[in-house]
């Protein structure tokens, strides 16, 4: 998903951070190790550009053509 160790680096130690942050959030109703994950992969995905993202989608979900 990052497309590098550096990234991928980065993206673990920004969703620890964040995860750490937001602690007094975390209900409790998951797992913790779900929670972090789950905020590392949105951070991933919001490090998409919105062009990139735009282009995986249309690969990924075809829409009809009028």
């Amino acid at each position: 998903m990052a497309g590098n160790s550096h990234d991928a680096e980065e993206i673990v130690q920004e969703a620890f951070l964040r995860g750490y942050q937001k602690l007094k959030q975390f209900a409790g109703q998951s797992n913790f190790g779900t929670w972090v994950y789950r905020i590392a992969a949105n951070y991933a995905i919001d490090r998409i550009p919105p062009a990139a993202k735009s282009k995986t989608l249309r690969r990924e979900l075809p829409f009809p053509r009028n």
